[in-house]
């Protein structure tokens, strides 16, 4: 396969989305259809919902020139652009929504190595000067089909494996019940209480190893997980070995640095804590991965967007904080319930996962 060097600004016109004056209030709703992108590295930059019309179009790229190079994303569906939100817009018609996925993959994985931040902020300025190798027949112009053909043929593979996966777990299309109409329509007593109240956090061996030095598979005696302050792959983005480490599994681990400070993973297989983030566990016994899960996104909520790189969610500075969680009659977090409630959600995923 021969490539040809192009760049950026010659094949997409880059500017700012176009956004709705006023705060959040006036933009999201909790019942919002229409997806807002925003400046967030995770759920493919939607930082939430709103009931006002779509103000772009989808399929073009996104990215955020106040964040790192981690909210760079395909958008798929129209949506309301929001401020600090740029837009790629392809210069030409013969850019297919796979083409555009492979496109992002070597732009976002060149914009990585630069290594951006919020004291070396990433715009497009600079994105329009990069230089991005892309494959070509004759070695001059872009070869847009074979883009096309190679992320179709991965994402068939993909769906297979995921059809596989469901087949032997013996995951089946599941009727939502009257008996989960029913939890879900509960209306439940809710109470406040403090992080530390209910989680703590666990104290894991220091291991002095640098992230750089390890490598990204398991290999030879590394083999063990290795938390770090990312989100890709739930922040989990290299190996050690298992001598010395503590193993944790079933807990909650958290990003302490840079810009993904404060996020938030369920982790249900085993690893361990190398650097710039911590994990915590449940104070009481026995609670399952649902109700963490249901947990989890109930303190990303309170503790969103509050942290980045000058003011790092480290387990002093955010134990504080207040979570709202549903209780039982004896004014107790009801555990039970956050668990029936997200493996109702979850079966609802299943579902639409079936479904298409």
């Amino acid at each position: 396969m021969k490539y040809v060097n192009i760049k950026v600004g010659d094949i997409f016109d880059i500017h700012p989305t176009k956004a709705y004056k006023g705060n959040n209030k006036y933009l999201f709703s909790k019942d919002g259809k229409v997806p807002v992108v925003a400046n967030t590295s995770i759920n493919n930059g939607i930082g939430g919902y709103s009931n006002l019309d779509a103000t772009e179009k989808g399929g073009i790229i996104t990215f955020s020139d106040t964040t790192t190079s981690d909210a760079i994303f395909y958008q798929p569906d129209d949506f309301i652009g929001y401020s600090h939100v740029q837009g790629m817009y392809p210069k030409s018609d013969k850019w297919t929504p796979n083409a555009m996925k492979y496109f992002l993959v070597h732009f976002k994985k060149y914009a990585k190595s630069v290594g951006f931040d919020y004291a070396n902020k990433f715009n497009r300025k600079i994105a329009i000067e990069f230089i991005i190798p892309l494959p070509s027949k004759d070695g001059k112009n872009i070869d847009y089909d074979y883009m096309n053909l190679y992320i179709d043929t991965i994402e068939k593979d993909i769906t297979v494996k995921i059809e596989e996966y469901l087949e032997s777990e013996s995951i089946k299309f599941s009727d939502i019940t009257a008996k989960d109409e029913k939890i879900l329509e509960c209306v439940k007593e809710y109470q406040t209480f403090r992080f530390d109240e209910i989680l703590k956090k666990i104290n894991v061996n220091k291991l002095n190893y640098k992230v750089k030095s390890l490598p990204s598979v398991p290999v030879g005696e590394y083999q063990l997980p290795a938390l770090t302050a990312g989100i890709d792959n739930q922040g989990l983005s290299c190996y050690v070995p298992y001598e010395g480490a503590t193993v944790l599994k079933n807990c909650i681990s958290v990003s302490a640095n840079g810009a993904n400070t404060g996020k938030m993973f369920y982790q249900p297989e085993e690893f361990t804590v190398l650097q710039d983030s911590y994990a915590l566990e449940p104070i009481s016994s026995g609670i399952s991965s649902y109700a963490q899960i249901y947990i989890i996104g109930a303190m990303q909520h309170v503790i969103k967007d509050n942290y980045d790189w000058s003011n790092k969610a480290g387990w002093e500075k955010i134990r504080s904080n207040a979570v709202t969680l549903p209780v039982n009659d004896k004014g107790l977090p009801d555990y039970q319930y956050m668990d029936k409630y997200i493996r109702i959600q979850a079966k609802q995923i299943i579902n639409e996962l079936l479904a298409k």
